[in-house]
């Protein structure tokens, strides 16, 4: 009872520490909430009833304070407290006391939970009081949640817990705390691992102790002895991050080490190819035989192509090739069509770094473009397209009229014996236009000019492909790195968990003989406290009984030292 009236002080202090209104708006309410309701030795009383009675006494009418609860619900005319009954619309009751509350006709409003959720009641709150402290985040939340919201005509809420010395006030307020900052650890943060000390949500005997004793050193030691468990599990669980990270490490900076090396070797066999100096001609590269290209003298048909063109090794060593001769009989075109088909199994530089004959086109667009009029915009059917993975036209009818000299026109104007018209067929017969072997030597310039130009291109990339080389190095090395500091950063860690452990468990051991005097001086034996445990279980909503257990006892150095407790061995144990 004398620690309710003290929290109600309190209350009225701070109901009239700030009374003056300014101008605009016009009014200041304030919430208290408390989740007692019964007060013992008062029947039909409540803390809600006494909490009205003292501000009521300070000056403030009663008809400006309404109460909500479950027997509670608003005042009458004349102030005095309305009781609910059955046949009431509790509702509709709550809803006409928050309207008069949102219009200034209470000043204060008392509550429990039933006013912590659904209710507006923040238009014009300026203060909020916790009578007493809920055991969850949420619950706080929700009560600060009437006034710390959109639609307050104020510009902040005033928020007061209210702590008593000698109580649990602090503990649930600690474990609420810890509570909160482990949400906020699993959500928000950046850690690798959120842990959720579950165990220290229940009190053991010692910690009852603790929270009824004022004096620091006895919160001290039940601190650092609840702490010994947690840093031991957290050192564990260091030591295993260590041993994970060592061995990340070791492999880690071996793969880097190799991948330099790999890397690096790229970026000279990449440099090369830039400072070589390549020929200047398809027929200069034939005449160095840094091209070849072979034919089966059987058929007629091309063998093998061979490129020496660059440092950088053999080009295409393997792959398969498609070459297509035609050419139409009713008019004077003709045309040869090459197609590269690049083997997927050989390294992927044999292939310029591709797997696809569209994708090796493009590498060198822009010479062969100009080279033979490919690009991008020409349809895949058409032989000319620098898209698709069909062939491509690399020589036609005006290099064959060119290589062997011949003035088409003059061809078709030509008679035959007869005095008939010439046919494009019959010229085409007689220069052998039809036959792949008088081609050849077309195609072999021509080719060697296609892979003159694809070197070209080769070379032109090469210092994209060593700033790719180069970011992947550094992205390996500064992974490398990131694994370093995690793993200095996880050390320190377990060096200061450690550290902190020690200290801990020196602590417990000179505070044990201090806290075991203050401990049983206040409680003779384990009854006492348990009665004492029971008598303030209601104001948190314990809802039973602590019962003794037969697991040791506490007693001063008053109790005449043959007094003795039997116990279940029937042995008999002399008090300390």
């Amino acid at each position: 009872m004398e620690e309710t009236f003290d929290r109600a002080i309190m209350i009225v202090e701070a109901l009239y520490s700030d009374r003056e209104n300014p101008a605009s708006p016009t009014f200041r309410n304030q919430i208290i909430f408390c989740d007692w309701i019964s007060v013992e030795g008062q029947k039909g009383g409540s803390y809600h009833q006494l909490i009205k009675q003292e501000l009521a006494g300070a000056g403030i009418p009663s008809e400006e304070i309404a109460i909500i609860n479950g027997s509670i619900i608003g005042t009458g005319a004349k102030g005095e407290d309305y009781f609910v009954s059955s046949s009431d619309d509790k509702e509709a009751l709550k809803k006409q006391v928050q309207d008069d509350f949102n219009v200034g006709k209470y000043r204060v409003l008392i509550g429990n939970q039933s006013i912590a959720e659904g209710m507006n009641l923040q238009k014009w709150t300026t203060d909020l009081h916790h009578m007493d402290v809920p055991y969850t985040p949420s619950q706080i939340q929700q009560r600060n949640g009437r006034g710390l919201r959109q639609g307050n005509q104020h510009g902040k809420v005033n928020i007061h817990f209210y702590l008593m010395k000698d109580s649990f006030d602090q503990y649930r307020l600690e474990l609420v705390s810890k509570k909160q900052s482990w949400i906020d650890e699993l959500f928000f943060g950046d850690g690798r691992e959120t842990s959720a000390d579950s165990e220290g949500e229940s009190l053991e005997y010692e910690q009852m102790v603790a929270a009824t004793n004022s004096d620091p050193r006895v919160k001290e030691f039940f601190q650092s002895k609840a702490q010994t468990k947690v840093l031991k599990a957290r050192i564990e669980s260091l030591l295993s991050e260590t041993q994970r990270l060592e061995s990340s490490l070791a492999q880690a900076s071996g793969d880097v080490t190799k991948r330099t090396e790999r890397m690096e070797s790229a970026i000279q066999r990449e440099q090369a190819l830039i400072d070589s100096e390549l020929p200047t001609s398809a027929s200069e590269a034939l005449e160095q035989g840094l091209i070849r290209i072979g034919w089966l003298d059987y058929s007629g048909e091309i063998g093998s192509i061979e490129n020496n063109l660059s440092p950088d090794g053999k080009r295409v060593p393997r792959f398969r090739h498609e070459l297509t001769l035609d050419v139409p009989k009713n008019n004077a075109n003709g045309r040869v069509l090459f197609n590269l088909i690049p083997d997927p199994n050989a390294p992927n530089r044999s292939f310029y770094n591709k797997i696809k004959w569209s994708s090796i086109k493009q590498m060198a667009g822009d010479q062969l473009n100009n080279i033979f009029g490919w690009s991008m915009d020409e349809p895949v059917q058409s032989g000319r397209s620098l898209a698709g993975n069909k062939g491509n036209i690399i020589a036609d009818e005006s290099d064959f009229y060119a290589h062997y000299e011949i003035d088409i026109a003059a061809e078709k104007s030509k008679t035959n014996p007869d005095g008939a018209e010439i046919t494009y067929d019959q010229i085409k017969q007689r220069l052998g236009m039809y036959k792949t072997q008088r081609w050849l030597p077309i195609i072999k310039v021509k080719l060697a000019e296609l892979f003159l130009a694809l070197e070209k291109g080769w070379q032109q990339s090469a210092e994209t492909r060593i700033t790719q080389i180069t970011a992947e190095l550094d992205r390996s090395k500064k992974t490398l790195k990131e694994l370093e500091i995690t793993h200095e950063q996880t050390r320190k860690e377990l060096e200061q968990a450690q550290a902190n452990l020690k200290t801990n468990q020196d602590t417990v051991t000179k505070l044990q003989d201090v806290v075991n005097e203050l401990v049983k001086t206040k409680f003779s034996d384990r009854s006492e406290l348990y009665e004492e445990l029971n008598r303030i279980a209601p104001t948190y909503g314990v809802k039973g009984t602590v019962r003794v257990r037969e697991v040791g006892i506490y007693r001063d150095n008053t109790t005449p030292a043959d007094d003795i407790r039997p116990n279940r061995s029937n042995r008999t144990i002399p008090r300390p």
